[in-house]
């Protein structure tokens, strides 16, 4: 921030850039790619909760975890398009 908040626009959009691309996409990456395992496997079993008078879907819960990296991936997107326009 010390250096950051005193460059000039341009670089500020390069560096945005940059931590977008190479810090949050491969973030976006590895979080989709466990979130589609971890969901799969709730998915073919049918997770219910195993608490008395638990939840009997806890799988459909589980499916917004895959929800996370796709919206993470949307606000990225709009942060680039927002950059470059």
């Amino acid at each position: 921030d010390i250096f950051y908040r005193n460059t000039s626009p341009e670089y500020k959009k390069l560096v945005n850039t940059f931590g977008i691309l190479f810090f949050l996409l491969p973030m976006i990456v590895v979080l989709g790619y466990y979130a589609i395992d971890f969901v799969a496997a709730s998915w073919s079993v049918q997770e219910i909760s195993t608490e008395p008078g638990g939840l009997k879907i806890v799988y459909i819960q589980k499916s917004f975890i895959f929800l996370f990296p796709l919206v993470l991936a949307l606000a990225g997107a709009r942060e680039l398009y927002r950059l470059w326009k």
